[in-house]
């Protein structure tokens, strides 16, 4: 009969195989037009829409065993609850996502940084970077596994990936960058920054003291706190340290 097509023209316009079709139309969710004598399905435009609607729902990850319940059930409100359910999930995993994306780059950018390191003095234009503080440690506490647990409930590792130490005279506060709910800004402008690489605490006090000691000596004004970037991703290669980076925002620097 003329303006239908068989299985395997189906399969072929659809991207998927006929043994994937006859799977659907023994679960019930989809049906051939009608069956010519000598045993070929035969399908119309109406069942290409169909199938259409079927793999569109595949593709969301909705069960066989569901879409059968939807087709019976033809309630345009369940349509529109899993949809919106479906919705949801999507953008959460956007934004993870986003998250691993921005963990990948800030990852090859440190791997490059630590690359051309010398622990030479550097200067950098930082954009406007929004923080929030997870919490604030005295300057003796190392932070342990229990801190990083406690730590990671609202964050993903990849955020945590991107830790920024502020310190002030008695404490210091780990933070990770977050537009929507933050609670420091650090100012655009020119940063002083020197990288480290520290196994303890006591070396990366050591390294601070250091640092706060020789951009004095060279006469270079600074203002807002001191800063310390944990480069976590450089210890891919290297598991005994870690590459920290010093940096403080310059205030005036003379010649």
């Amino acid at each position: 009969m003329n303006g239908y097509i068989k299985i395997s023209q189906l399969a072929s316009i659809m991207g998927i195989s006929t043994h994937q079709i006859r799977y659907f139309e023994e679960k019930g969710i989809f049906d051939p037009a009608f069956i010519e004598k000598n045993g070929y399905r035969m399908y119309g435009i109406n069942e290409i829409y169909e199938m259409l609607h079927i793999l569109f729902f595949r593709e969301l990850d909705i069960s066989v065993k569901d879409i059968s319940i939807l087709k019976k059930t033809n309630m345009k409100a369940d349509y529109l609850s899993i949809l919106t359910e479906k919705k949801d999930d999507i953008e959460k995993h956007i934004v993870k996502l986003k998250d691993l994306k921005k963990a990948i780059e800030t990852t090859i950018q440190v791997l490059d940084e630590v690359k051309e390191n010398n622990e030479s003095f550097r200067y950098a234009e930082l954009n406007e970077v929004k923080l929030k503080i997870l919490n604030s440690y005295e300057h003796h506490h190392n932070i342990n596994a229990q801190d990083m647990l406690q730590i990671i409930k609202e964050y993903s590792n990849y955020n945590l990936l991107n830790t920024v130490q502020i310190y002030d005279e008695s404490k210091y506060y780990v933070c990770v960058e977050d537009e929507r709910n933050f609670d420091y800004t650090l100012s655009q402008g020119k940063y002083i920054y020197k990288m480290e690489n520290v196994n303890s605490y006591q070396k990366a006090e050591k390294k601070v003291a250091q640092f706060l000691k020789q951009i004095k000596k060279m006469s270079i004004e600074t203002e807002g706190p001191l800063l310390i970037q944990d480069l976590h991703q450089a210890s891919i290669t290297s598991s005994d340290s870690v590459t920290i980076k010093i940096m403080m925002k310059v205030k005036n620097e003379k010649s």
